[in-house]
């Protein structure tokens, strides 16, 4: 027997397993079996309490609580009752003749009901050019922008954020005239713009320093390269006077030739007709004053 339980020790492990499984499997069926009429749920209680019964009655008590809506700046109104915030009344902001919003009373004009910033320096924001000048007698209230953003400008140069004149005011603007640029320019006839008369060619304004070294005939590309009073003439500085000659001194030669005044002829005394003329008077008024004495 030992013998067959050495040789067959594995299957006789698996038996006893199995009998000791069985075994437990059977206890625990007929445990729950016996157990089945028991509430085990936490939330299946034993015993079922009973609902108390609901007590009615006839009352019902309610509360209303009513708040006036506060009518602020730039509500509809009519008349100054109608604008309950603080400082506020009723105004005209269209100009029809009659009142329609609620604005600040000090300030109803100011849309946003807030007292106007009085500006103090350049580039604060503006409402009119008094409170510019306020500030310096040149600003201005500009329209920076073209859409309504006042601030206080240099009169004279309004695009300048730093309020500061230009380096050369109207330099470059477009003219029918030398009245159209300021004293110290010209207008160009060529570009029809203000432009500084001795470098025209200059949309600056700023004349190019002159080489001193450079002389009539010297090589040039505009007139600015060559000395006061010579033009750039085919790449060469020359006198505006005589562009084709290299000297730049006009030869006599081209001066122009005078021309010979006609002399005046005078009557000859005695034989003209003023001079008869004068002695027939004198005679008649000679008689006359004979008849009259006599």
């Amino acid at each position: 027997m030992l013998d067959f339980i050495k040789r067959n020790k594995v299957t006789v492990i698996i038996l006893v397993s199995t009998l000791v499984l069985g075994g437990i499997a059977i206890f625990t069926a007929v445990r729950l079996y016996s157990l089945r009429s028991q509430r085990v749920a936490p939330s299946a209680p034993e015993s079922i309490p009973g609902a108390a019964a609901p007590t009615l009655t006839n009352t019902c008590d309610l509360t209303f609580t009513t708040t006036a809506e506060t009518a602020g700046c730039n509500d509809p109104c009519t008349d100054d009752t109608d604008c309950t915030e603080a400082n506020h009344t009723c105004v005209d902001t269209d100009d029809d003749g009659v009142d329609d919003s609620c604005r600040l009373t000090a300030y109803p004009d100011e849309i946003d009901c807030q007292a106007p910033v009085v500006p103090d320096s350049c580039n604060d924001s503006c409402t009119t050019n008094a409170e510019c000048v306020a500030v310096d007698p040149d600003f201005t209230c500009s329209d920076t922008d073209d859409a309504g953003n006042l601030r206080c400008r240099l009169d004279e140069n309004p695009d300048s954020t730093t309020c500061q004149p230009a380096d050369n005011p109207q330099c470059n603007d477009t003219c029918d005239n030398n009245s159209d640029c300021p004293t110290s320019m010209v207008c160009d006839s060529t570009s029809d713009t203000c432009r500084n008369p001795d470098c025209r060619a200059e949309t600056d304004c700023v004349c190019a320093e002159v080489d001193e070294d450079i002389v009539c005939n010297d090589a040039c590309t505009n007139d600015n390269e060559c000395p006061s009073g010579m033009d750039c003439v085919s790449n060469r500085c020359r006198n505006p006077q005589c562009d084709d000659e290299t000297d730049c001194t006009c030869s006599l030669a081209r001066a122009a030739t005078p021309t010979a005044t006609p002399s005046t002829s005078l009557p000859d005394a005695g034989v003209s007709t003023p001079t008869f003329v004068g002695v027939g008077a004198a005679i008649l008024l000679f008689v006359g004053a004979l008849i009259l004495v006599l």
